[in-house]
């Protein structure tokens, strides 16, 4: 009989510890459900993020561009006339004529070497005509024509072997502010070293 009267007190106990149960299981499952959207999202995030990253690794800084190509390594040309192997020929870069002239197997016997200059240096695509002994080497006008350091313009000065844009500026801004008194001075000039003024030699004057 008593346990009968205590029945309620005792259901009441235990619909209050069920429910806390019931609360715990809850919150277990709450933190369980915030920890996995955590990680699903730092899982998904991530490779995006070193996606984005890879193309700042993998290109390298691009090198500054110069102002001039760099100069070729071989020179393409020709010779003819009283050579004994008449022909295009490759030669490395600052040969000289008679470095062609020995690749072309010599001069005929015939040939008047006075009228030429074998220690000239050659500049690619250049034609060399070699004389018979007798014979007047025509004059080429295009070929003969100088150009006068001191008065030349852009242009004209970028006509010349191995004197590009930024060589004739670089001329130009010399005479500003020094007139030139010889073709020696040329080797002052930045970017002119000692094989581009013996290229230049024959094709310039100073008045």
């Amino acid at each position: 009989m008593e346990l009968l009267l205590r029945f309620p007190d005792v259901w009441e106990v235990f619909s209050i510890q069920t429910k806390r149960l019931h609360r715990s299981t809850a919150y277990v499952v709450i933190a369980i459900t915030i920890l996995l959207s955590i990680l699903l999202v730092v899982f998904f995030t991530k490779p995006s993020q070193q996606s984005q990253l890879m193309p700042l690794q993998t290109h390298p800084t691009e090198p500054e561009q110069q102002d001039e190509p760099q100069e070729s390594l071989y020179l393409i040309v020709e010779i003819k006339g009283a050579i004994k192997q008449p022909g295009v020929y490759e030669l490395p870069n600052g040969s000289r004529l008679v470095d062609l002239i020995v690749k072309a197997g010599g001069l005929l016997a015939e040939s008047d070497n006075k009228q030429i200059n074998q220690a000239a240096l050659l500049s690619d695509a250049e034609s060399i005509y070699v004389p018979v002994i007798g014979e007047t080497l025509a004059v080429n006008e295009e070929e003969e024509k100088l150009v006068e350091l001191n008065t030349a313009e852009l242009a004209e000065l970028q006509t010349l072997p191995g004197i590009g844009p930024a060589k004739a500026q670089a001329i130009l801004v010399f005479r500003e502010q020094t007139p030139f008194t010889s073709i020696e001075e040329l080797s002052l000039v930045d970017g002119i070293g000692d094989k581009t003024l013996e290229r230049l030699r024959p094709l310039v004057y100073v008045k």
